[in-house]
């Protein structure tokens, strides 16, 4: 097995559907460069949260996404950070961002970018 880094015990990534807060539009959190906007409905993010353990990964997950204006629609998954690097599940952009989030003050931080979807 991987020797991992005991840091990453306190670090989760959420696999999550976003959707605005009740009196938000989605499509107006979004910046589509230049190209007409098209109705999106919600969007799918990974999510790294620092937290001591799940129950407080989760308050987090919440409270950071209203400060955006967002609500979880649905939880895909989440699990820890540490188990992910044993088993060589995350990426070395995902793992930089993590190290990054480990050095700031903060405990939220959408890795990568939002992936919004539309109505079918």
């Amino acid at each position: 097995m991987k020797r991992v880094a005991k840091k990453y015990l306190k670090v989760w990534v959420a696999f999550v559907n976003l959707k605005a807060e009740e009196g938000y539009t989605f499509s107006d959190f979004l910046d589509y460069e230049g190209n007409p906007k098209e109705d999106c409905i919600g969007a799918v993010a990974f999510i790294a949260i620092e937290s001591n353990d799940l129950r407080g990964a989760l308050e987090i997950l919440t409270k950071g996404l209203h400060e955006l204006h967002f609500c979880a629609e649905f939880i895909y998954e989440i699990r820890n950070v540490h188990h992910l690097i044993e088993c060589d599940a995350l990426s070395e952009t995902d793992k930089e961002e993590i190290d990054w989030l480990i050095k700031s003050k903060y405990v939220f931080k959408i890795l990568d970018k939002l992936w919004p979807y539309v109505e079918m």
